[in-house]
């Protein structure tokens, strides 16, 4: 959906605009809106960075062949793990 930003208050307005248009806030006509440039999200936001190449060194580090293992199966090893320390505090 197409958005315009008001420059003079900062209202956000979803559609296209007419000739007659107001600004609902500050009553200003369509010729102070600008288009709105919606960026999209990266699933991770670090990807193709330094710190992303740290991240995976750090966690494959010591991990032998389980960095080949589902992210979703290690942490349920590692929940499986707390659980048996906690019950041995008990």
């Amino acid at each position: 959906m197409v958005k315009y930003r008001c420059l003079v208050c900062g209202y956000i307005h979803e559609g296209e605009l007419t000739e007659d248009f107001k600004c609902p806030r500050c009553k200003q006509p369509a010729s102070v809106f600008v288009l709105v440039e919606e960026k999209e999200e990266s699933v991770n936001r670090y990807a193709g960075t330094k710190t992303e190449k740290n991240l995976m060194e750090a966690f494959s580090e010591g991990q032998g062949d389980r960095s080949l293992v589902p992210l979703s199966a290690q942490y349920e090893h590692t929940v499986a793990i707390i659980k048996n320390c906690l019950l041995a505090l008990t």
